[in-house]
């Protein structure tokens, strides 16, 4: 059934990294006091960035990597859940989380391969 899905993550991963950086969702470290802004202050306190010209070790700054890992984070966490519950109780086929589970990690190995040419496009 989804054999093919890898075959189409090669296909269209330029149009992939381009709608995701394009994405215009409002991004922002107030949300309430909810889980999404529970984890996207704790990545931005465990992975800090700092974009400013002269690197400042001690500067964190709130960046789109953040905003899209929390966004990955949940929605991995309730595919993960949901997919075995699903399957413990027979709705799913036995073996359909591991599968999909394969299906995103092998989404992010090609976006990690997808790199170097990506690096070349943008240089130009």
């Amino acid at each position: 059934m989804l054999n093919n899905l890898r075959n189409f993550i090669e296909e269209n991963k330029n149009d992939i990294l381009t709608f995701t950086g394009n994405s215009r969702r409002p991004m922002h470290l107030d949300y309430g006091n909810d889980i999404f802004e529970k984890l996207l202050r704790y990545l931005v306190a465990g992975f800090p960035i700092c974009h400013c010209v002269s690197h400042q070790s001690t500067h964190a700054e709130f960046d789109k990597m953040h905003y899209e890992i929390a966004v990955a984070v949940i929605e991995l966490f309730w595919c993960g859940c949901i997919s075995q519950m699903n399957e413990n109780r027979h709705k799913y086929h036995s073996g359909t989380t591991d599968m999909f589970r394969q299906i995103l990690v092998d989404s992010f190995d090609i976006g990690r391969g997808y790199t170097p040419v990506e690096e070349v496009d943008s240089q130009k």
